[in-house]
């Protein structure tokens, strides 16, 4: 079994993050937020940190994947037209349906966190980032260390 790097892989069309930084402002909040509950550090992948300007970037997000508990795709219209988030969407549908058939993942337990973008929706910072951990935290520590 692959060792896992990551808690979190987040998927994200690069056009949004291009556009108005949407991305760097979640991770940071996600952080923020599940280090406040934990105690420790989230693992978060994002490519735009985790990948070098000289690597192979097609086989480090596909290794990212394998090395990521969850993922968290950033909904955007986006995100629907990009080949890769599809392939991202696809690899940890069909992780998840192999969970649930070899590991026993409950439907209730999920592996992909949609987050939908929504612009111009004032919401308390800190409660928002406090949703996002507290689900991201349940999800990454596991059923038996709840």
């Amino acid at each position: 079994m692959t060792e896992l790097s990551y808690d979190v892989f987040l998927s994200y069309a690069r056009v949004d993050q291009e556009n108005n930084q949407f991305v760097s402002k979640l991770s940071t909040e996600l952080q923020r937020g599940f280090q406040s509950i934990t105690g420790r550090p989230l693992g978060i992948f994002v490519d735009t940190k985790e990948i070098a300007t000289a690597q192979m970037w097609q086989e480090r997000i596909e290794s990212a994947l394998t090395q990521s508990t969850l993922m968290v795709a950033v909904m955007t219209p986006s995100y629907f037209t990009s080949e890769w988030c599809r392939k991202e969407w696809d690899w940890f549908e069909a992780r998840e349906s192999r969970r649930r058939s070899e590991h026993g993942l409950s439907e209730s337990e999920e592996l992909i966190f949609p987050v939908r973008f929504l612009e111009h929706q004032p919401s308390p910072r800190s409660h928002r980032s406090s949703i996002y951990a507290s689900g991201l935290e349940s999800t990454i520590r596991g059923p038996d260390e709840r």
